[in-house]
């Protein structure tokens, strides 16, 4: 009796088992159905938003082409992070020759060093201004050559950190109408 007993158990728990390893199988598939199911969902997300974030970067990038003036935007240690088109012609530089280089290469060799410290003060009390304030000031392009150009500088808070907008306008032709002006009334 205590065999047949032993039997009996042995092959309930057998067949319980059996049972509930089937019931695993039929809700694991449907579990990685799913899964599945959910991981597409998930990937389609994804690729919706970076699709969506892409374009609104070329959107942003398209903004900024468009500005008539050279943009160069700055990270706080003062390395170019953005360029636009301006920029690009103003300069003489193709936009990947500056970005991630010190914005003093586009500063004229001789006030470099004295630019660094007017870059620092800025970024400790970082406000929209005019940079050079009733000075003359210069740019220097690839070649080497100095343009007079105007300069507005804007602090940019993103979730990246601070950043430092300038938009540098090449005065050259206004300089050369001042100057026109100034030998004409001079004539007079």
């Amino acid at each position: 009796q205590m065999r047949l007993l032993m039997l009996t158990v042995l092959a309930l728990t057998l067949t319980l088992t059996g049972f509930g390893t089937g019931i695993a199988l039929i809700y694991g598939k449907k579990a990685n159905a799913v899964l599945l199911r959910s991981r597409d969902e998930l990937e389609d997300r994804v690729e919706e938003r970076t699709a969506k974030l892409r374009a609104a970067e070329e959107h942003s990038r398209a903004l900024l082409d468009s500005a008539p003036d050279g943009m160069v935007i700055v990270n706080v240690r003062g390395l170019i992070e953005v360029v636009n088109a301006a920029a690009e012609k103003l300069f003489g530089y193709a936009r990947d020759e500056m970005i991630g280089q010190p914005m003093e290469m586009l500063v004229p060799e001789n006030v470099r060093d004295l630019h660094v410290g007017h870059r620092e003060g800025f970024i400790q009390e970082p406000h929209g201004r005019s940079m050079g304030s009733g000075l003359d000031l210069s740019a220097q392009t690839k070649g080497g050559s100095l343009i007079p150009v105007e300069i507005s500088l804007n602090p940019l808070e993103t979730e990246e950190g601070m950043f430092f907008v300038a938009a540098v306008r090449d005065v050259t032709e206004r300089k050369k109408a001042e100057e026109a002006l100034r030998h004409a009334n001079f004539m007079s």
